[in-house]
């Protein structure tokens, strides 16, 4: 049985050369890669915003680039 598993990740954008805290979640159970591309961006979408909403109660604003969330994906076909 095949399926595609979504792969996230979340850090904080820092200085040059200085990676901060990686989180990586997996969501799986998606049936085609074009579900899981949906997924992929209506998510990060989302996580921009909340990680936005986060940085202005700690008195960030909202027009600068310190502590900008970073968010990639990829869709991977795995075979159970």
């Amino acid at each position: 049985m095949n399926e595609w598993i979504l792969v996230l990740t979340l850090h904080l954008i820092s200085a040059p050369g200085e990676v901060r805290d990686i989180s990586p979640q997996i969501v799986s159970g998606f049936t085609s890669k074009q579900n899981c591309e949906n997924a992929a961006v209506s998510i990060s979408e989302r996580l921009i915003g909340i990680s936005g909403k986060a940085r202005e109660r700690q008195g960030i604003p909202s027009n600068t680039s310190k502590s900008s969330p970073a968010i990639n994906y990829e869709c991977l076909n795995i075979r159970k």
